[in-house]
């Protein structure tokens, strides 16, 4: 087995496209020796109880077998959340200037800063590095997976400086820090 794992992750960009490290990040951490995870921007991230939850067999089958019906049940998903979501994300003039919201409803999404301070708490280096600087839903949220209890893991690394080279053994950041690396994940999404 690899001693050094190194994820480099990717920012969401597009509707199929999501932070990949953060989705493979949570799985490969309890089982390495050590993982470093360059980050290029910090994600909000939304609590999500079923997150292991199985998909039902009759909805596995219609998004398997019946054509479009993946098409409509994830526009359907976009539409029931997109409106409930919108007045959230309306500037509103007179309210005072926060990188934490836009309004008073972006302002009262507690839920999501709330997990993210009882899950990194006890850890400022991880809360400085974690905390997005735009206001929730200013990009797409992701969901929970374990990725701020990976995070705390103590062969769990999180750096956010950039990559500047790559060598046979060791990644080079842009800060000239260097990090052994056995195996390198690529963890960029589906169409990088």
């Amino acid at each position: 087995m690899a001693r050094h794992y190194l994820a480099n992750g990717t920012q969401s960009r597009g509707y199929r496209e999501w932070c990949q490290c953060h989705a493979v990040s949570p799985a490969v951490a309890p089982e390495v020796e050590r993982l470093t995870i360059f980050q290029r921007s910090a994600q909000w991230i939304a609590p999500f109880d079923k997150f292991a939850v199985g998909i039902p067999p009759d909805v596995r089958m219609l998004l398997d077998e019946v054509p479009l019906y993946q098409a409509w049940y994830r526009a359907r998903l976009a539409w029931i959340f997109n409106d409930r979501v919108y007045p959230s994300l309306q500037r509103d003039p007179a309210w005072k200037p926060s990188d934490r919201s836009l309004n008073a409803i972006n302002d009262g999404i507690d839920a999501t800063y709330e997990v993210f301070e009882t899950e990194l708490s006890g850890r400022p280096d991880l809360i400085a590095k974690a905390l997005p600087t735009y206001p929730p839903f200013g990009k797409r949220m992701l969901l929970d997976n374990g990725w701020y209890r990976s995070l705390k893991l103590s062969n769990v690394a999180l750096v956010k400086d950039g990559i500047a080279e790559v060598r046979s053994d060791r990644i080079v950041a842009t800060d000239g820090s260097e990090y052994p690396a056995d195996v390198i994940v690529l963890a960029t999404g589906f169409e990088a």
